[in-house]
């Protein structure tokens, strides 16, 4: 089973959403293969992950969400705070525009 299969089973949320779900997966180990190099450079800032590559670095939730919506198109996206300790956190879906 592949990281992503593994990670998919995981999420049975993400299950249902299929291709977003697929998508969703590729954001999170595009972010884990980052993870060392971001705690070095941007530890304690905001993330935002489009398609599996870095679309921005923030400050702040706020202003990541705000980079998210201006520079990603569909979804879903991932908004994380480097080095902040891994939460199981049930996966919340938002539309953003039409």
């Amino acid at each position: 089973m592949t990281a992503s299969e593994k990670r998919l089973t995981e999420h049975p949320a993400a299950l249902q959403q299929d291709s977003a779900g697929e998508r969703l997966v590729r954001n999170l180990d595009a972010y884990e293969m980052m993870r060392e190099r971001l705690e070095e450079s941007a530890w304690g800032k905001w993330v935002v992950l489009c398609d599996a590559k870095l679309a921005g670095t923030y400050e702040t939730v706020g202003d990541a969400t705000e980079g998210m919506v201006k520079h990603c198109d569909g979804g879903p996206h991932l908004i994380r705070e480097v080095g902040a300790p891994e939460r199981r956190l049930i996966p919340s879906v938002f539309r953003v525009g039409d």
